[in-house]
C-alpha cells in the first residue's frame, strides 16, 4: 500500500479526481505486458542496427479480439518519437477491403498534412524547434522523387500540393513533362523525366500501361518516398492495424517496401544506395488468419528479420493492477475481486472493462459516499453470469441508450471504424440526419463507446462498431446505406457533374452496398456514370483492383437491359472493364468484356 501511495499519491493517497458516476479506464494504461513490451522494444532496437546491413524488419502481434494488440503498439510510439522515430499508423476495417491501398495512402496523407502545417508556420516566420529536420525532410523528398514523382504521388497524397506549391505550378505548366518507367538491369523499375535516367521516355503511352509496369511504377515511387524520410538515424515505424482486413494491393505494396532495402544493396552504386530503416509492425486476429497468408515468402527471406509476438489475456497480476488503478484502491484490497474478474474474463482487457461496467450498471459495484471509495458485493460478482460475448455486452449497452444516440451510432457504423465530422455535417442538411454530430458528442462524453480524434469520430474498438452495425436489421441497413449515399451526393454533385473526390467516393460506396434496393430506372444511368468516373479515378491513382470493382457495380446498376437503355454508358464501362482487367493481369477478364 505504501509503495503505491509513494509512487502515485494523488491517486492512492488523496483519491483525487476519482470518478463517482462510472468507471474511467485510462487509455494509455498498460498492465501485465512487461515481457511483450521488452520483446517489442528489443525488436525495434535490433531493427535500427541491422538496417545498416540492408536487413528489413517485420513485427507481427497476434491474438484474439480485445486482447490489446493495438494498445501495445500505441504504448511505445510516444517514446519512439522522442528518440527520432517517425510513426505512421493505418487501420484496416471491413469497409476498406474494396478500396485498394486507400488506408495506406490516407495514413501517409495524414502524416504529410502535419508536415504541411509545420511548413506553413515556418513560412509565416514562426520559429520551430524542429525547423532543421523539417527542411531536411522536404529537401530529401525532392531529391529522391524529383518533380514528376511528387506530382504523381500527389493523387494519393494530396497534402503534397501544400508542401510543394511552386513545384506543382512548374510541372503543370510544362506540357512536355512526362514520367516514364522501365526495368533496369537488376529488374528494379527506373523512373525518368524528359528522358533523364531512362531510355524509355519516348515510349508509347500504351507501353507504359503494361500491367506489371503500372504496378511497379506505383511501388517504386512509394519506395523512394519511404527511403527519403527514413534512415538508421531517423527510422520509421509503419503500423498496420487489423491485417485480417487488409486488401491485397496494400499487402503487395508493403512487401515491396520491405524488400526495397535488398534491391538497394544489389544496386549499390547510385546516389540512393544507402539503407532506409523501416519497421513494419502489424496486428492481426490469430483466429482468423495467420502471418503466412499476409506476408508469405517475406517471412522466409534471409534479408528480413521477423519477430512474432503472441498476445494472450493478462495474468491475474495484470488484471489486479488494472482494477487497482481504475478503482484507485490498493492492490491488496482489490486482489479477491481481481481473481473473480480474471476467472470470468480470462484477462481479456476489453472484456474486463465491459464486465466491470456491467457491474456498475447492475448496481453490483457502487461508489460509497460514506466510505469515499468503490464497494462491491463479492458474492454477487461471483454469481454474475458471463455466458455472453463482448459483442453481446455492447449490444445491450447500445439498446439502453436514447433512440437518437442509437441512430447516430448506426449511421457512424455504416462508414466503418471512423467518420469525419464534415461528412456528418453534410448529412445534417437533410431532416433525416439532423443532430448526428450533437448525439455523437454526447456519446463521447457519457458512454465512452466512441471517441473524438481531431475532426473524426472513431469507435474505440472494431468489436463495438461491429456490434452496432449488426444491430441494424438487414433491410433497414441497406436503406440506411442508400439514404446516406444519396444525401451526400445531393450536397456535392450537380445533375451534370459526375467528377469524383473523396466525399463522392464515400457516397458511391454507400449506394453500392445497397445496390439491391435501387429500383428506380431514372437512377440507373447516373449511378452507372458515377461508378464509371470512380473507376477512371482509381486507374489514375494506380488502383486497378478498385477500378474493376466500380466497373462491376456500374454494370450492376444498369442491369441486363443496359445495352438497350444506356448503350453509350454500357460501352464505356466495358472499355473501363477491359483496361482494369488488363492492369490487374487478368487476360480472361479482358476477353470476357470484349466478347460481351
Amino acid at each position: 500500500d505504501l509503495s503505491q501511495m509513494m509512487e502515485d499519491p494523488q491517486r492512492f493517497l488523496f483519491n483525487e479526481n476519482i470518478s463517482k458516476d462510472g468507471l474511467e479506464f485510462k487509455d494509455d494504461l498498460l498492465c501485465g505486458r512487461n515481457s511483450e513490451l521488452v520483446q517489442l522494444l528489443s525488436a525495434m532496437a535490433v531493427a535500427r542496427m541491422e538496417s545498416r546491413s540492408f536487413i528489413s524488419s517485420i513485427i507481427t502481434i497476434g491474438g484474439e479480439p480485445g486482447v490489446g494488440k493495438s494498445h501495445l503498439l500505441r504504448s511505445v510510439q510516444e517514446s519512439l518519437t522522442r528518440n527520432g522515430w517517425t510513426c505512421i499508423q493505418c487501420k484496416f476495417d471491413r469497409q476498406s477491403q474494396n478500396q485498394s491501398c486507400s488506408v495506406v495512402s490516407m495514413a501517409f496523407d495524414n502524416f504529410f498534412q502535419h508536415i504541411a502545417l509545420l511548413k506553413s508556420r515556418l513560412d509565416n516566420g514562426e520559429h520551430l524547434d524542429s525547423e532543421e529536420d523539417l527542411l531536411d525532410m522536404i529537401m530529401s523528398i525532392e531529391d529522391h522523387l524529383n518533380a514528376t514523382g511528387i506530382v504523381t504521388l500527389s493523387a494519393m497524397i494530396p497534402s503534397f500540393r501544400a508542401i510543394f506549391p511552386d513545384l506543382f505550378t512548374r510541372v503543370v505548366e510544362d506540357d512536355d513533362d512526362v514520367i516514364s518507367i522501365e526495368s533496369s538491369d537488376d529488374g528494379s523499375p527506373d523512373i525518368g523525366q524528359n528522358g533523364e535516367n531512362s531510355d524509355s521516355a519516348n515510349n508509347d503511352e500504351e507501353d507504359c500501361l503494361e500491367a506489371h509496369t503500372f504496378k511497379s511504377r506505383f511501388h517504386y515511387l512509394f519506395t523512394k518516398l519511404v527511403h527519403s524520410i527514413s534512415n538508421p538515424e531517423n527510422p520509421m515505424l509503419f503500423v498496420l492495424d487489423d491485417l485480417q482486413w487488409a486488401d491485397r494491393a496494400s499487402l503487395d505494396l508493403i512487401s515491396s517496401l520491405v524488400m526495397s532495402n535488398r534491391q538497394l544493396q544489389l544496386m549499390g552504386d547510385g546516389a540512393d544506395d544507402s539503407p532506409h530503416c523501416l519497421v513494419v509492425a502489424g496486428t492481426y486476429r490469430s483466429d482468423e488468419i495467420d502471418t503466412n497468408e499476409v506476408f508469405g515468402n517475406l517471412l522466409r527471406s534471409d534479408t528480413v528479420r521477423v519477430t512474432n509476438i503472441d498476445l494472450a489475456g493478462m495474468d491475474i497480476a495484470g488484471t489486479n493492477a488494472m482494477l487497482s488503478y481504475t478503482l484507485q484502491l490498493p492492490l491488496r484490497l482489490i486482489r479477491e475481486l481481481a481473481c473473480v474478474v480474471h476467472a470470468k474474463t480470462l484477462g481479456n482487457p476489453l472484456f474486463v472493462k465491459e464486465f466491470m461496467n456491467s457491474l456498475v450498471s447492475d448496481k453490483e459495484l457502487q461508489y460509497s459516499l460514506v466510505e469515499a471509495r468503490w464497494i462491491w458485493d463479492i458474492d454477487a460478482v461471483k454469481s454474475k453470469s458471463v455466458d455472453v460475448s463482448v459483442a453481446e455486452i455492447m449490444t445491450r449497452k447500445v439498446l439502453h441508450m436514447p433512440k437518437e444516440y442509437q441512430y447516430a451510432l448506426s449511421v457512424a457504423s455504416c462508414f466503418g471504424m471512423r467518420v469525419g465530422e464534415e461528412i456528418l455535417q453534410l448529412l445534417e442538411t437533410s431532416k433525416t440526419f439532423i443532430g448526428l454530430v450533437h448525439s455523437l458528442d454526447q456519446i463521447v462524453m457519457k458512454e465512452g463507446m466512441i471517441q473524438k480524434n481531431g475532426s473524426s469520430f472513431v469507435f474505440q474498438h472494431d468489436l463495438i462498431q461491429q456490434a452496432v452495425y449488426n444491430l441494424i436489421d438487414s433491410k433497414e441497413r441497406d436503406e440506411l446505406h442508400y439514404n446516406i449515399g444519396v444525401e451526400l451526393l445531393k450536397s456535392i454533385i450537380t445533375s451534370t457533374d459526375y467528377s469524383v473526390d473523396r466525399t463522392s467516393l464515400l457516397a458511391i460506396d454507400q449506394i453500392n452496398v445497397a445496390s439491391s434496393i435501387v429500383t428506380e430506372a431514372s437512377l440507373r444511368s447516373p449511378l452507372a456514370l458515377l461508378n464509371l468516373s470512380a473507376s477512371q479515378h482509381m486507374i489514375e491513382l494506380a488502383k486497378p483492383v478498385s477500378a474493376l470493382l466500380y466497373v462491376r457495380h456500374g454494370l450492376r446498376h444498369l442491369g441486363q437491359e443496359g445495352w438497350v437503355s444506356n448503350f453509350d454508358v454500357c460501352l464505356r464501362l466495358h472499355d473501363a472493364g477491359c483496361l482494369s482487367s488488363y492492369l490487374n493481369g487478368m487476360p480472361r477478364g479482358v476477353e470476357a468484356y470484349i466478347e460481351e
